[in-house]
């Protein structure tokens, strides 16, 4: 199981991925993303999507525009994924074996299209595009 963590009490402390085997409740592996937990948002953690996990990481605010991070896991080797533009969604969820769906918060009524493959972010599929004035709170497979 991997988990997104970081100190509460030490906002100067990073983000990490802790990877915990669950019958021994040991940590396996932690890896250091190097973004303060100062202006995090959110978090998500999928698996599977053509790696152990993707990781996403949502931070910052509506005056300097809200920064999706995202990396993948395979095995004990964290690797950075591609970057997303500013203000592109504060969540995740899958969309087939190697893309997922970029939504929420700042995207307001589009859904946008990651591959995971080949780093190509669309930043509004019309077919997902909700009224003007709305937002997309989920999506469903």
């Amino acid at each position: 199981m991997t988990v997104v963590a970081w100190r509460g009490t030490d906002l100067s402390w990073t983000i990490h991925t802790v990877t915990i085997d669950a019958s021994a409740l040991s940590v396996v592996a932690a890896n250091d993303t190097r973004l303060v937990a100062t202006d995090h948002l959110r978090d998500k953690v999928l698996p599977g999507l053509g790696h152990s996990v993707v990781i996403t990481v949502t931070h910052g605010d509506e005056t300097s525009g809200v920064r999706r991070d995202l990396w993948t896991l395979d095995g004990k080797t964290l690797a950075r994924g591609p970057r997303l533009p500013l203000n592109s969604g504060l969540d995740i969820t899958p969309a087939d074996s190697d893309s997922v769906y970029v939504f929420g918060g700042p995207a307001k009524n589009t859904v946008g299209l990651l591959s995971l493959a080949s780093g190509t972010f669309t930043g509004d599929l019309p077919s997902l595009r909700t009224p003007a004035g709305s937002y997309v709170a989920a999506l469903l497979g």
